[in-house]
């Protein structure tokens, strides 16, 4: 799926597994219960948008970006906060949609 294939069928994928997706992303896994101090999720995504990515031979490939979401722990009754693991600058966002949405936005970054 990060190499080839319709952006409708990475969604069909996604779709498949019973988890969201738009036109920009796609969740393809869920770890509801993933190990680590008071980390209570994680999901991945890829972005459908390709981009070029240079190789070791000097040329290029085109891949669709692969994105690692997690939930912060937070304190009882505050609001919950989502973090991408691969972006180069640590950012919160308020939602899931909104951490992978800004990320697949501003893939270049990355």
């Amino acid at each position: 799926m990060m190499f080839e294939g319709s952006h409708e069928s990475v969604r069909a994928c996604s779709r498949f597994r019973s988890l969201p997706s738009t036109s920009q992303w796609a969740q393809v896994q869920d770890f509801p219960n993933a190990s680590g101090p008071g980390r209570k999720w994680t999901g991945e995504y890829i972005c459908l948008r390709f981009i070029e990515v240079p190789t070791a031979n000097g040329g290029t490939i085109r891949v669709r970006p692969v994105l690692t979401l997690e939930k912060l722990p937070t304190q009882p009754g505050a609001d919950e906060s989502f973090q991408v693991s691969n972006l180069p600058k640590r950012m919160t966002f308020p939602t899931r949609a909104a951490a992978v949405g800004y990320a697949c936005a501003n893939i270049h970054e990355m």
